[in-house]
């Protein structure tokens, strides 16, 4: 597992050794960030579930401004913070050990322009999530949540405030582009 692209282009990350992270592979990370080519360029990121922080770090690596991980797992915490200490990004990096319910009730700072969201497969937290996104006005104007999840996995819950823009599968993986509802916003740019 490394970044991919950017200005810490092929820095090997480090991943918990016998914990079941489901880090995001080369290949699927790539197709994402194609798809959203240019979201990332001064953005403020939230990786959400951030495992290895892969998502978070790739964003930061093309041009990202900054990004909050939110991890709970100890073991996965701990890799987190030393890959981000490895990449050189301390200083465009908050690191919060928690859960991600809790911490999104708790944010009361800017809206993020990037949200990935990485939850345990089968998990049904991801409406729960897009709801108090929405509710806390945590997607900036012009901003995507991507859900990453098994391909497996149906149906895509219906969030008020949200439309589906974009759905893509690579293998066993499934990714899923949500942006505000076109009603509160405007337009979208994928």
């Amino acid at each position: 597992m490394r970044i991919i692209a950017g200005s810490r282009k092929g820095l090997l990350l480090k991943a918990p050794k016998g914990y079941d992270t489901r880090p995001t592979s080369d290949r699927v990370k790539e197709a994402m960030f194609n798809v959203i080519q240019g979201y990332e360029r001064e953005a403020q990121v939230l990786d959400l579930f951030a495992g290895t922080g892969a998502l978070g770090l790739e964003a930061l690596s093309r041009g990202a401004k900054s990004a909050v991980f939110v991890e709970r797992n100890p073991a996965a915490w701990r890799v987190l913070l030393s890959n981000i200490e490895r990449a050189g990004f301390r200083d465009q990096a908050v690191v919060v050990k928690g859960d991600a319910l809790v911490f999104l009730r708790q944010w009361e700072n800017t809206p993020f322009d990037l949200i990935f969201l990485d939850p345990p497969c089968g998990s049904d937290l991801v409406k729960d999530i897009l709801d108090l996104i929405r509710e806390k006005e945590l997607l900036a104007p012009g901003g995507l949540v991507i859900w990453e999840t098994a391909a497996k996995y149906q149906p895509v819950p219906a969030v008020p405030g949200f439309s589906l823009v974009k759905e893509k599968v690579y293998g066993d993986t499934k990714l899923l582009f949500f942006e505000r509802a076109k009603e509160e916003e405007g337009h979208g740019r994928i």
